[in-house]
């Protein structure tokens, strides 16, 4: 992420804590931003619509890296059937 994204992801990060009803400090928010810069923008500010429509409670790092990658980066069993189906006709 450049610098201009990261700074859409501070506001999103804190406006979403806000919602579920906390606050955040911005050091944490830092942290975070740190932390997620790995990602595409987009990816995390889908996963933070996610978290603010299914999660209660506090935002945390976790809740949202189970959403950027479920199960640590692995894909569900459903997505490697629908891989492993059409290969198996070749």
């Amino acid at each position: 992420m450049n610098q201009a994204e990261q700074e859409k992801l501070v506001l999103a990060l804190m406006a979403t804590a806000e919602v579920m009803g906390s606050e955040i400090k911005p050091n944490v928010v830092v942290v975070m931003v740190d932390d997620l810069s790995g990602y595409q923008l987009a990816d995390v500010l889908q996963a933070l619509t996610r978290v603010r429509r299914e999660h209660t409670g506090k935002l945390t790092l976790k809740v949202i890296l189970e959403i950027l990658a479920p199960a640590g980066g692995w894909i569900s069993a459903n997505e490697a059937w629908a891989i492993a189906l059409p290969a198996a006709d070749e």
